[in-house]
């Protein structure tokens, strides 16, 4: 009899904690709703904001429009699709093939590498169009217009 008064003490004490943890639960759901509530009627998706204590002395350099995070990602996925990809961030330099340059071999020697490149046999240093060869590698040649540097590799 002594182990049926511990059972259902032990019954009552689980009952109120899972009960508590509800309670606690829709309280902080009720929260997070109010939360989203009241910032979707405080500034909708492209109202002006402020950010600064200055801001709220109506300065409009201290304002920035609040985006929702799909109009956003819509508006950059449109401002990219007319960019041209200068180079792939993770290698340093450029490797795409800049308009007019066909790199046609690679004569490899360690003193003095060649390459042909439209047509033209260059070493280190000479210029073909607006590019100067920096760099001479047994696949690759580096170019360098001045602000950029591309890479054009021998394609097997």
């Amino acid at each position: 009899m002594n182990l049926d008064k511990k059972f259902q003490q032990q019954l009552l004490i689980v009952a109120g904690l899972a009960t508590t943890l509800i309670l606690v639960s829709i309280k902080a759901v009720a929260d997070v709703k109010k939360i989203k509530q009241k910032r979707m009627t405080a500034h909708p998706a492209a109202a002006a904001v402020p950010v600064s204590p200055e801001a709220a002395q109506g300065s409009p350099a201290a304002t920035r429009p609040v985006i929702a995070p799909e109009e956003l990602y819509d508006k950059l996925e449109k401002e990219t699709e007319s960019m041209e990809l200068e180079r792939d961030p993770f290698f340093p330099f450029s490797q795409i093939k800049p308009q007019g340059l066909d790199l046609r071999g690679i004569f490899w020697d360690e003193r003095e590498p060649r390459v042909i490149i439209d047509g033209q046999l260059l070493r280190k240093g000479e210029k073909v169009g607006k590019y100067t060869v920096i760099e001479i590698r047994k696949d690759r040649v580096i170019l360098d217009d001045g602000q950029v540097k591309k890479e054009l590799m021998i394609e097997f």
